[in-house]
């Protein structure tokens, strides 16, 4: 340094030291402080600092030992150590092994602030290391965050607990270079962040600085044992650090750093540039020797591979899937014209071919990285909750079905990645698209209702120390899962009954949904959370049958036998009530008779019901008796009894065809129906199989209810194999014309059962069929063609089972399909 330069250093060292907050903390004067470095004695201490080549904490503990021992009249020998220890209780107490004295406190801030000024004015006078220094955002990209309180809620507690000194404090005392490889990997990633950036690529850089120089933070909190294992400990003590000062967003990227946690599906941008920098900013050792490196991607992945833990064939299979994953985000950087050397400040001139004129491996890389783009553009708009907040008030004005299901798509897609808040904010929508008029969409909402619940709860995928646990949240799945269940049983009194209905409708779609994407050791929590709301004394029939319909739904194979037992009295109570509700009991019977088998031992009611044979009964009632009799493999008079009464129906079924098509029965009834004519279907006379067709089709094509047109069409292919070839004809025919109906939540489930059921026509037929889809969809609307193209994709689909039908040549099948 220049002799300027050391006027300037003394100037700010003085100017730093009186500054009022400093002087009222350490109960000093101005004088006392002027008396202390405004003299010869410390200036040539300065003067002798300076003109050093390198500047160390020690240097500096030499500078400043004189006016420490002054002020706290104690001569230590061991103050850069209690220094240290001294910082390490502000961010980590549990790992400070000395007693921390009181009278000691003003001497050690005194130091630090001097250590500090003066490793800022080596920053500015000297060139930049990318080991030791932090080059943190500006003021002007700061103004340009979506969100810069967060950063500078970072940049404080990274400032006021003195972190980058407890970084180079811990480098001299300890000789472990974690402060090399934390700056390196902040140099890399807002290199590339940056550059990112300047190519418009959607990207936080106060995230990414924030993170990066976080992101091994805690690798300061583990001791003693802990730092045999200092790799996996440290991801527990960052993610405490980050929480202890409210920086949680910063702080899900600093904690998710890991190579292996690009195994997941989607993570958001600013994740994949900091492993992208931990995966290259490694130790190189030579000679006994270690020095950090930035590797380039292909050599670290070398040198990596040779130092992980339990290496067998299937942990290098899945390092090599992680790699590849790396290798496309370089890939997709470079696209964009970034600096992977890290070299040029400027990105790279790029000729961007037109995608007309790619081949081969080009192609393959351009819908890459379009793929790349659009999930980052996504996860963008869904990384902070006031653009989720936006994205989700665009969702409830919208109009358009189409658009609706595209929101839901994303959300379906997404939500796992979401913070908790975020997902809070997720479940408020899902809950109030069941109240939408269209019964998929309402599905839909329900299923993202039950996996958002299910997945709500972070998994903790990083080891914990032994003596260390993991706060409490402040929500979890369960408490949620009580809260919206109560909320669908029992809606606001401002929502009205349609919506009501509708709402207790998606309950079981809700439970289902849940108890497959949970894992089973909450199964017990979830479902005595359930439980709690079966009470006999309940008088709404509404809600009896909605908690029947969802009982269904839960899974009785891995559930005690208190809660089984508790099922079947509540379900027992409903055997001899309205039709509607008798259904339903007996319905949901069926399905857990035949999950759990005869043997189960809590069946007596159940037994003494199906054992009072009654001449006078629905054939509803006596289908499903007839089901769980077989299940429970009762007394062969009992289920003989069931399956003549059934019979005597086979034999003419207009009247339960009459009763299907009647709004005022329940649909519970007329899927029961459906359930008995697919399982009897070649019992019908073949002068009734054509009607019972045409009547299966109008179900699929009118039924007020999804479940309903589902059973009718499953139904439907059951019979197509006994029609006539002209038969199936006019079936295929019908189906056909009902693609063109009002209501696509009718509509959009023809094509299913139409492209299957095609490919039970002759092969002049099938071709003529198909000839005339390309003349029919030209003179239809464009709600329609979308539902002819999704025809032609369930033939395609289903095209391999043609030939086992109608025998072909194979030139002539593949000829079909091309």
């Amino acid at each position: 340094m220049s002799r300027i330069t050391l006027n300037e250093l003394h100037r700010e060292i003085l100017s730093n030291l009186t500054q009022e907050w400093l002087l009222d903390r350490l109960n000093l004067t101005e004088e006392k402080v002027h008396s202390l470095v405004l003299n010869k004695h410390f200036v040539n201490k300065l003067s002798t600092l300076v003109n050093k080549s390198e500047i160390t904490c020690s240097n500096v503990l030499n500078l400043c030992i004189d006016i420490m021992n002054n002020i706290s009249d104690v001569n230590k020998s061991d103050w850069l150590y209690y220094v240290y220890q001294y910082v390490l209780n502000m961010s980590f107490p549990h790992a400070v092994v000395i007693k921390l004295e009181q009278k000691l406190e003003h001497s050690v801030i005194i130091y630090l602030q001097i250590l500090r000024t003066i490793f800022e004015s080596e920053r500015k006078n000297k060139d930049f290391n990318r080991f030791l220094d932090f080059e943190f955002l500006t003021d002007e990209e700061i103004k340009q965050l979506r969100n810069p309180n967060e950063y500078l809620r970072f940049k404080k507690a990274f400032d006021d607990n003195y972190i980058y000194e407890l970084m180079r404090l811990s480098f001299e005392i300890t000789h472990h270079n974690t402060i090399e490889h934390i700056a390196g990997v902040h140099f890399t990633a807002m290199h590339v962040g940056r550059q990112l950036k300047a190519a418009g690529v959607p990207i936080d850089l106060g995230r990414i600085s924030g993170a990066a120089a976080g992101h091994d933070v805690g690798k300061y909190g583990c001791v003693g044992e802990e730092q045999k294992r200092v790799a996996y400990y440290h991801y527990f003590y960052t993610e405490l650090w980050f929480n202890k000062f409210n920086i949680p967003q910063i702080g899900h990227v600093a904690l998710n750093h890991s190579t292996w946690d690009l195994e997941l599906e989607n993570l958001p941008l600013e994740s994949l540039v900091l492993i992208y920098a931990d995966f290259r900013v490694k130790n190189n050792g030579n000679g006994g020797s270690s020095r950090m490196h930035i590797f380039s991607l292909k050599d670290s992945f070398s040198v990596i591979l040779e130092k992980l833990d339990n290496v067998d064939e299937a942990k290098e299979k899945r390092y090599k899937r992680v790699y590849a994953k790396l290798k496309d985000f370089e890939d997709f950087m470079v696209s964009k014209g970034v600096d992977i050397n890290l070299i040029s400040s400027e990105l790279s001139k790029l000729v961007k071919k037109d995608n007309a004129l790619l081949f081969g491996d080009e192609i393959v890389q351009n819908f890459k990285y379009m793929a790349i783009s659009h999930n980052i553009d996504l996860m963008y708009k869904l990384s902070s909750d006031e653009s989720l907040s936006i994205l989700l008030e665009a969702a409830r004005s919208e109009n358009n079905w189409k658009n609706i299901r595209s929101y839901l798509n994303v959300f379906k897609e997404y939500t796992t990645y979401l913070t908790p808040k975020q997902k809070l904010l997720t479940l408020s929508f899902m809950y109030e698209l069941l109240m939408h008029r269209e019964g998929d969409i309402r599905r839909q909402a329900s299923e993202i209702l039950g996996t958002t619940i299910a997945e709500f709860d972070d998994e903790y995928r990083k080891e914990i120390p032994a003596d260390k646990q993991i706060e409490p949240p402040d929500m979890d799945s369960i408490r949620l899962w009580d809260k919206y269940l109560n909320l669908i049983l029992n809606p606001d009194h401002k929502v009205i009954d349609q919506h009501k209905i509708w709402i207790g409708y998606s309950l079981k779609t809700v439970v289902g949904t849940l108890i497959n994407k949970s894992n089973k050791k909450y199964y017990n929590n979830y479902i005595d959370t359930f439980l709690k709301h079966l009470s006999t004394e309940e008088t709404n029939r509404d809600k009896i049958f909605i908690i029947l319909d969802a009982l269904w739904r839960l899974p009785y194979p891995d559930m005690s036998k208190h809660q089984i037992e508790k099922i079947v009295d509540y379900v027992s109570n409903f055997f001899d009530a309205d039709l509607e509700t008798t259904v339903i009991a007996l319905d949901t019977t069926e399905r857990f008779t035949y999950l759990l088998g005869y043997d189960t031992p809590y069946f007596e009611k159940i037994i003494d019901f199906l054992s009072d044979l009654n001449n006078d009964e629905e054939l509803a009632v006596y289908y499903l008796k007839y089901k769980i009799s077989q299940y429970l493999k009762l007394n062969n008079t009992i289920t003989q009894f069931y399956k003549n009464k059934l019979h005597e129906y086979s034999d003419d079924l207009s009247e339960i065809f009459l009763m299907n098509l009647k709004s005022a029965v329940p649909w519970i009834v007329k899927s029961t129906n459906v359930k008995y004519v697919e399982e009897f279907i070649r019992d019908i006379s073949p002068i009734s199989r054509l009607h019972t067709a045409t009547h299966l089709c109008n179900l699929v094509k009118v039924s007020a209810v999804e479940y309903v047109r589902n059973q009718a069409g499953r139904a439907l292919l059951s019979l197509a194999p006994l029609l006539s070839i002209d038969q199936r004809n006019d079936v295929a025919i019908e189906l056909l014309r009902g693609l063109d109906i009002e209501g696509y939540e009718f509509s959009k489930y023809i094509p299913r059962y139409l492209g299957e059921l095609m490919l039970y026509l002759h092969p002049k037929e099938l071709d003529e069929s198909i000839d005339d889809y390309e003349i029919y969809a030209k003179d239809r609307s464009s709600r329609t063609i979308p539902l002819m193209l999704n025809t032609v994709a369930f033939i395609i689909e289903h095209y391999n089972s043609y030939p086992q039908r109608f025998p072909e040549s194979k030139k002539v099948y593949d000829a079909r399909l091309a």
